[in-house]
């Protein structure tokens, strides 16, 4: 959810997309849509999805924003998204151990500070802002 939010275009989910529902070929992927009794996985699943399109709607950076790819390992991936003054940065640790990533750090003009608008598995800005740890499989968006 968090690649399909912040990538650009137009974001695409299916219903069921939002709580993790399974489905496989047809008539699998017909299942009715379940609306209550949601599994704690689900109602967490579904509320991150609410704050990761919300953050989309109200950041320009998300919507209109040139990409810039930051860095790409086997574990980790992190990629700018900048609109002007805004920039939004998504990473992601897909490894089994703890990931530090370093940030762009802005020019000495700039009074950028990075805060996490969304993230999931606790991670942590370090380093006076010029780094992000990553607890394994886990993302985190950053906006200025």
């Amino acid at each position: 959810m968090a690649f399909i939010a912040t990538i650009p275009g137009i974001p695409v989910l299916y219903y069921g997309d939002e709580i993790g529902m399974a489905g496989g070929d047809d008539p699998d992927n017909r299942r009715p849509m379940r609306f209550d009794q949601l599994t704690e996985h689900e109602t967490h699943l579904k509320a991150t999805t609410a704050q990761l399109f919300q953050l989309r709607r109200s950041n320009m950076a998300l919507l209109y924003g040139d990409t810039e790819f930051l860095s790409c390992s086997d574990t980790t991936w992190a990629y700018s998204r900048r609109y002007f003054d805004q920039q939004a940065i998504v990473v992601f640790n897909k490894g089994k151990q703890a990931a530090t990533l370093n940030l762009p750090v802005p020019d000495s003009k700039s009074k950028q500070i990075w805060t996490i608008a969304v993230e999931s598995g606790g991670a942590a800005i370090s380093n006076k802002g010029k780094q992000i740890e990553l607890p394994p499989y886990s993302f985190a968006i950053l906006v200025n």
